[in-house]
């Protein structure tokens, strides 16, 4: 574990907990800003003692969200690096609109938005250019504070003070010194707890795949090293071919850790999954495994002398879909779909590349398995990603009528209740979630899922129950 140099006696070792359990890594350069974090926390901890302050924060998570504010949450306000959010709108957002594939949302993730100021930004340039019905913006933090102060959407003067006040303040209201954010911004960021450093992305239970862009500013500097590339590795792969990751001038270099094209503008250098990128997987919702890299290769294929059975042929497919080898994994499954797990795949694998075909064909399979819970499941996401709520519902609840004891299905019930404004029966459906997620063990395996658990999605769950609970607070 890199040592944290500089850092007196009294701080190392609450250093050396926070980096064990957060991956944060503070070096000597942030030394001074370190020591007065921990002073302030202790403080409101009521200690001096840092070995007792280290057993506290062994014990109570409130305890280290509270040092972790203090360490990482600094300066964040409204249009902050605003050529970056002119970049978005003059050169990101046209090329989006023009994209051949309509009807899927538009995805964006605000990865370390702190207190939401910079996801809200997104929400309001989105807005300005008629866009927002048409995207999902995704908002996550390692800090559970900062995420309820977002949630709240509730600023005072000193987020305001860059550039963009103006345009803030057409899509707020103020009174009592305070600006709150219309629903219309509020509502269309969704917030979520993830540790860029130890959590697994691109997954469904957070929403972190298929990303059109990422923000991702002034996070990286606060990382370990030596996790920095597999951090670029997952955020390359939570990015759709063409998709864009904005980064700050301060954070470290990430072209050499990931297949990244270089873009060079007069706002910085940003970085850019190529258009053909055959090595990684671009993750559908469902597809949330971290895939294994490499082409599909000729030794997997079966020798000209050799029969193909549907097994063999299966097998390729999965691993043609694994390795992003979408068209190989629907042609070897195209004759086979009258098997149920072969028809799933083959809806998987088409959906990488054509949202429409992908529905088409899961509507033939499902008419061949009118009672395969995974067809009807993957039928409400592909409705869902063509922004086709009300069918989409029909769908989940047909999901549900066949089989209620699906963790994960409840949990997308309800992120499609939220999105319709039907907030009560969202809170219903992910309160299910949650209760389906606590009678299991927290590390088995979640139907429907490749590589969540019933403890991630339990977490998701809660985080939803906690975000309505905010709104709720605040429309009061």
């Amino acid at each position: 574990m890199p040592e944290n140099t500089n850092i007196g006696i009294r701080e190392q070792p609450i250093l050396d907990f926070v980096q064990q359990r957060t991956g944060l890594y503070f070096p000597s350069v942030q030394h001074a800003h370190a020591v007065t974090a921990i002073e302030r926390a202790m403080q409101r901890a009521g200690t001096d003692d840092p070995i007792d302050y280290v057993a506290r924060l062994e014990v109570d998570l409130t305890v280290l969200d509270d040092l972790v504010v203090e360490l990482v949450v600094g300066e964040t306000y409204f249009f902050r690096f605003p050529e970056q959010f002119q970049f978005l709108s003059e050169t990101i957002l046209p090329e989006l609109a023009a994209r051949e594939d309509q009807h899927s949302a538009i995805r964006f993730w605000s990865a370390g938005c702190a207190t939401g100021e910079e996801a809200y930004t997104i929400a309001i340039v989105l807005r300005e250019a008629g866009m927002l019905g048409q995207s999902h913006i995704l908002a996550t933090d390692i800090c559970k504070p900062a995420l309820e102060h977002a949630r709240r959407a509730v600023y005072q003067e000193w987020a305001l003070r860059g550039d963009g006040r103006h345009r803030v303040n057409l899509h707020a209201t103020c009174h009592d010194g305070f600006h709150h954010l219309a629903p219309t911004i509020r509502d269309a960021v969704h917030f979520a707890h993830v540790n860029l450093a130890f959590d697994v992305y691109p997954s469904l239970v957070t929403g972190t795949g298929n990303q059109d862009v990422i923000f991702c500013r002034n996070v990286l500097i606060y990382l370990d090293p030596a996790v920095i590339p597999r951090v670029a590795s997952s955020l390359f792969d939570c990015l759709v071919q063409g998709g864009w990751l904005i980064t700050a001038a301060t954070d470290p270099p990430l072209d050499q850790d990931a297949p990244f094209e270089t873009v060079e503008t007069p706002g910085g250098v940003y970085y850019r999954r190529p258009l053909e990128s055959a090595t990684t997987v671009t993750q559908q919702p469902w597809l949330n495994a971290v895939a294994e890299t490499g082409v599909f290769s000729p030794t997997h294929a079966a020798q000209p002398d050799e029969q193909v059975t549907p097994d063999t042929s299966f097998e390729l497919a999965r691993q043609a879909l694994l390795a992003g080898q979408y068209e190989r994994a629907a042609e070897l499954t195209a004759a086979s779909t009258n098997r149920e797990e072969a028809g799933c795949l083959h809806v998987k694998a088409l959906a990488n590349s054509d949202t429409d075909q992908a529905q088409s064909a899961c509507e033939r399979i499902l008419a061949e398995h009118p009672l395969s819970v995974e067809l009807h499941y993957l039928h409400a996401v592909l409705l869902m990603e063509q922004r086709c709520d009300e069918r989409a519902l029909t769908m989940i609840k047909r999901v549900l009528f066949l089989d209620r004891s699906k963790a994960i299905v409840h949990l997308t019930l309800g992120a499609l209740l939220r999105r319709t404004g039907d907030l009560p029966g969202a809170y219903r459906a992910f309160r299910n979630a949650r209760d389906l997620c606590q009678a299991e063990d927290g590390t088995l395996h979640v139907p429907l899922t490749e590589d969540e658990t019933f403890g991630s999605v339990g977490s998701a769950a809660l985080s939803q129950l906690a975000s309505l609970d905010v709104l709720a607070e605040a429309d009061e």
